[in-house]
């Protein structure tokens, strides 16, 4: 799991034109082979 967090527990949301849009992540082994992929959901 991975957890985005600012200043003094801050979140963070990324909008475009007025709406929540999805962060999309990969994560890479040492030969850049995809372990895994998604869209990260806002809770």
């Amino acid at each position: 799991m991975v957890q985005i967090t600012g200043a003094k527990g801050a979140g963070l949301t990324i909008y475009r034109s007025r709406s929540r849009i999805p962060i999309e992540y990969r994560l890479l082994d040492a030969d850049k082979k995809e372990l895994a992929a998604g869209k990260m959901k806002y809770g």
